[in-house]
């Protein structure tokens, strides 16, 4: 199962970054899963173009991932409808959305 984190932070940080990376590593480390690929977007805002989130996107749709690690839900969208719309997306093409911070799988 091919599993890729996604990382953003609005203000460009890259301890802000790693932090969120170690936290994805972790999860993905105890449950077993292989980091394929790490999306990130620093210095990207929750709703600004994010070229690493739209590559993410493209490679879901083109059934190429198959699990998303996050760290918390709010680096997807701060916004509800946004984080539906992308919930849904993976839904559609099966891919298995999992948060390090929130101990929550969506699916």
């Amino acid at each position: 199962m091919t599993t890729v984190t996604y990382t953003r932070a609005a203000q460009s940080s890259s301890k802000e970054i790693a932090g969120q990376q170690a936290l994805c590593r972790d999860l993905c480390q105890r449950r077993g899963w292989e980091i394929a690929t790490e999306y990130v977007d620093n210095g990207y805002g929750a709703f600004a173009h994010r070229p690493a989130f739209e590559a993410m996107v493209k490679a879901i749709e083109s059934g190429q991932i198959q699990r998303v690690v996050i760290d918390a839900a709010y680096r997807i969208s701060r916004s509800l409808a946004d984080m539906n719309v992308f919930l849904d997306l993976t839904e559609t093409h099966g891919v298995e959305v999992a948060i390090a911070q929130q101990a929550l799988n969506a699916r």
